[in-house]
């Protein structure tokens, strides 16, 4: 079987469906942002030291070794990780890709409730959410 792959913006829903296919289909679960965090500290953080581009290649390293070694899995992406046309092709040798699509009220608020938005960020977060959408 190929790997279920999750993209979409911030607060489309990525980790509620994938939790869902994990516990339905008892597929394996890996959450690209997690692993980045787990290994180099929190985005946020990564943003601040190494910028955008830093933050991407980083992102871009373990796209590629988590499309590489998962099987029978679910990833669910950061919300800019299909940005890189490398990541999508990277993903689509092991899996298939589904876009979550999801309007930017929803996206806003689904992220506003997140731990890793401080508050204070919450009416640029949407401003650019709506850009973005």
């Amino acid at each position: 079987m190929k790997n279920i792959v999750l993209c979409g913006m911030m607060g489309s829903g990525k980790t509620t469906v994938a939790r869902a296919l994990n516990a339905i289909y008892n597929l394996n679960w890996v959450d690209t942002d997690d692993q980045i965090v787990g290994q180099y500290g929190a985005i946020n953080g990564i943003f601040a030291r190494l910028g955008e581009e830093g933050f991407r290649n980083i992102e871009s390293a373990v796209t590629k070794r988590v499309a590489q070694s998962c099987q029978n899995s679910v990833i669910s992406l950061g919300g800019g990780c299909v940005l890189r046309k490398i990541n999508v092709e990277e993903l689509k040798k092991t899996g298939v890709i589904f876009y979550l699509r999801t309007r930017p009220v929803r996206s806003c608020r689904a992220t506003s409730k997140s731990a890793c938005e401080p508050s204070r960020q919450t009416a640029r977060l949407c401003t650019r959410v709506q850009r973005i959408i």
